[in-house]
């Protein structure tokens, strides 16, 4: 079972970098000021007690 999903990940990763990269997908920009915090991980790292104590931007 993770084998399969691993693969069907995999297939989603190649076929999005392959649309960007054939120009099928443009990256769209914001006239915003944009703040990542964390990364992919889902749940557990303390994402949101971190930006709850950030002031507003």
């Amino acid at each position: 079972m993770r084998t399969l999903l691993a693969g069907i990940y995999f297939l989603f990763w190649w076929c999005w970098n392959f649309l960007y990269e054939q120009r099928l997908l443009i990256p769209k920009r914001v006239h915003a000021t944009v703040v990542s915090v964390g990364n992919l991980t889902v749940g557990g790292t303390g994402k949101t007690p971190f930006w709850d104590c950030q002031p507003r931007i």
